[in-house]
């Protein structure tokens, strides 16, 4: 899978997701509502719908003078009729519609009287109904809102969503089956994937059953599918001469009743304007295969004369294919086990909607997702100074003259450089100060990019962009005393500290640890007065004499001291090995600018990493990182350092255990295994699965 394409088609889906899918939960959620309306339709309007059973039935022409002087608005539209179940003590009621408005009258078929007037989409039920296909409104544009949206829904989400979750190295049975192990957002997105997956096939039989109610274009196509030709026009009726009686409704149903005997429904049309407009009538035969079954009937409107007459049995391919979907579509095919399962694949997509809002929520709350969401700001570079030899600071005021954000003491700044280049560097001044923040940069031979650009390319005057200040090297607030160990570059976060220290009055040492004088930073403002009584600097020591130099610094520790160390990877490795007799665990606090060469040179074998959710299994070879492997396949992990000191890829671990090589997790949270970055860590199992 190509990884720009994947990238694409999530952020379309996600959006579509978040948008369009808001109309088609809101059409599933009432469309659960209409599949159950016929049962549900009786118990909430009984004495609407049905009236006591009788033998003898008003002549229908009464039925509609009757209904005519209720409702005085409209014309005459219809009578529907039905039969009820033999033997029942009740019976439906007719319903007499009439059109410019829509409004319905009930009435009792037996006594002629009225029931009840009520607008088509009228109640609770009805509104629903009206709330499902959105009408609202006679505009066709409108009304075909819920059929654009389905389309949507069908090719974005449904098929967007398979693509994303297609195994590409097979794993269809893990891909396929709920996992209880997982938590948090993998939990989340191993439910959306499952519900997308089995639901969709229902799904997407709704989509193609429903669009005949809404699009012409697809209804005719359904036709032409079939071969068959396109419905007919309605025959016209031959009126003997303008001032001709028409055929009455009672003798059109006994017309209808000779050709169709006790049908289940009939509909009887009143002739629509002109004189031409015939009598029409469809018909359902009981025991039919489904309720839109339907037989037509048109009539001369004059003499009674069968223009045209289409039982079912005979009618076109195209006719039955498009009234069998109308029939699956409102639940009417199959009885109550298709019922149940088209409720099941209804019931998904708020179930889709909740899993897919929950996980994109817990995405941005998750480490990678926090960092990638960092907003940046941007700062303009007041002065650069040398201040040492290959190390530069660079001076940033806010570029709209505001106090910049508070930070706190070993805080570090993620700075945006070039071509979505980003580095992290620590702040070197007091954090008192808001109008600037200060930082050092050492050019380093080995660069990956980001020395190089700020020592070449950052002039006095640029503008740049940075994020707000980031916080995992804070003072300890319980310590009595603080021990600060520097070496090289490493003075810039423990700088910082040692003034905030200076600045409250605290106890506090600072050992700095350098080659040479001219590689010392910062050494005049750490020879100032203030700084004498606290600051000690270790320079040209040869590396046999440095364990001397180390040991009594770090052989014994004051009851409430706390150590802080930060420099070259061998350095520190040295002082926290010398460091780890006396000084407990909790009280030696690190900050790493590159992780240990020797960790990232060590032995390695290929494994694969499962994808909880994403659902793909890949294999990471010896000369790959796993964010490396995944970036081929169009999973996006965000990274900023590459160099597993920064945390920007901290992914969380279900299963397996990490072979950490990083500079940036605790040795509790190594031990833990629940998590670990991506941009350089392995496996020291054969199998990983991840939280992605």
């Amino acid at each position: 899978m190509k990884p720009n394409l994947y990238r694409c088609i999530f952020q379309v889906h996600r959006w579509t997701g978040l948008t369009i899918g808001m109309v088609i939960l809101m059409m599933a959620l009432t469309g659960v509502v209409n599949l159950f309306r016929p049962q549900l339709e009786p118990v909430v309007n009984r004495d609407l719908l049905t009236v006591p059973t009788c033998s003898e039935r008003v002549p229908l022409d009464v039925l509609g003078e009757t209904a005519r002087a209720a409702h005085t608005g409209g014309r005459l539209d219809y009578i529907k009729l039905s039969a009820g179940e033999p033997g029942a003590a009740r019976m439906p009621a007719a319903r007499v519609r009439f059109d410019d408005p829509q409004f319905d009258v009930y009435m009792n078929p037996c006594t002629g009287a009225v029931i009840d007037e009520r607008a088509r989409y009228g109640g609770v039920l009805g509104t629903i109904e009206q709330t499902h296909i959105l009408r609202f409104s006679e505009e066709k544009w409108v009304r075909s809102i819920t059929g654009v949206c389905a389309i949507i829904f069908g090719i974005v989400l449904i098929g967007g969503g398979f693509y994303m979750w297609w195994p590409r190295r097979g794993g269809y049975g893990r891909a396929l089956k709920l996992d209880a192990r997982l938590e948090g957002r993998a939990r989340s997105m191993n439910r959306h994937r499952i519900a997308g997956v089995y639901g969709s096939l229902v799904l997407i039989a709704l989509i193609l059953s429903g669009l005949p109610l809404v699009f012409e274009w697809y209804r005719n196509g359904l036709y032409t599918l079939t071969g068959s030709s396109l419905p007919q026009k309605p025959p016209k009726s031959a009126p003997a001469d303008r001032d001709s009686p028409r055929v009455s409704m009672e003798a059109f149903w006994q017309k209808v009743q000779a050709l169709e005997p006790n049908p289940a429904h009939a509909l009887l049309k009143y002739p629509g304007e002109g004189p031409n407009a015939p009598l029409e009538a469809y018909m359902v035969a009981r025991g039919a295969s489904h309720e839109n079954a339907r037989s037509l009937l048109f009539l001369d409107a004059y003499n009674g004369k069968v223009l045209r007459y289409t039982p079912y049995e005979k009618a076109s391919p195209g006719f039955k294919l498009y009234f069998w979907m109308i029939s699956f579509h409102t639940g009417s095919v199959g009885g109550w086990p298709m019922k149940l399962i088209l409720l099941f694949g209804t019931l998904m997509v708020p179930v889709l909607a909740y899993t897919g809002i929950r996980s994109n929520l817990r995405r941005r709350k998750s480490p990678a997702a926090a960092a990638a969401a960092v907003p940046l700001m941007p700062v303009g570079v007041k002065r650069i100074a040398f201040e040492a030899a290959d190390i530069k600071s660079f001076e940033l005021v806010s570029a709209t003259g505001a106090l910049l954000p508070a930070f706190t003491p070993g805080s570090h700044i993620n700075v945006s450089i070039e071509d979505g280049l980003q580095r992290q560097y620590s702040l070197c001044n007091d954090p008192n100060e808001r109008h600037r923040y200060l930082i050092a940069v050492k050019r380093v031979a080995d660069s990956h990019g980001g020395s190089r650009a700020m020592h070449e390319l950052v002039e006095e005057g640029d503008l740049l962009s940075i994020s707000a200040p980031r916080n995992h090297f804070a003072l300890h607030p319980a310590a009595g005393h603080h021990v600060l160990v520097a070496g090289g570059i490493g003075i810039t976060p423990l700088l910082c500290m040692a003034r905030h220290l200076l600045s409250i009055g605290a106890s506090f040492e600072l050992h700095y640890f350098t080659r040479s004088i001219e590689q010392t930073a910062f050494h005049a403002a750490l020879s100032a007065p203030e700084f004498v009584p606290h600051v000690s600097f270790h320079c040209a020591i040869e590396r046999g004499r440095l364990r001397e130099t180390l040991h009594p610094l770090l052989s014994r520790r004051a009851t409430d001291a706390h150590l802080y160390l930060c420099g070259p990877c061998g350095f520190m490795d040295l002082v926290e090995e010398m460091a780890a007799a006396a000084w407990p665990a909790g009280t030696v606090h690190v900050e790493h600018f590159a992780a240990n060469p020797l960790a990232l040179a060590g032995e390695r074998k290929p494994f694969e990493v499962t994808l909880a959710r994403s659902g793909g299994t890949f294999t990471v070879p010896v000369s790959k990182s796993i964010v490396n492997v995944l970036a081929e396949r169009g999973v996006c992990v965000t990274t900023s350092c590459e160099q597993g000191v920064c945390g920007t890829c901290l992914t969380g671990v279900l299963e397996g255990k990490p072979d950490h090589r990083d500079a940036f997790l605790s040795p509790q949270e190594r031990s833990a295994g629940a998590k670990m970055l991506v941009c350089v860590s392995r496996a020291s199992t054969p199998h990983l699965v991840l939280d992605l």
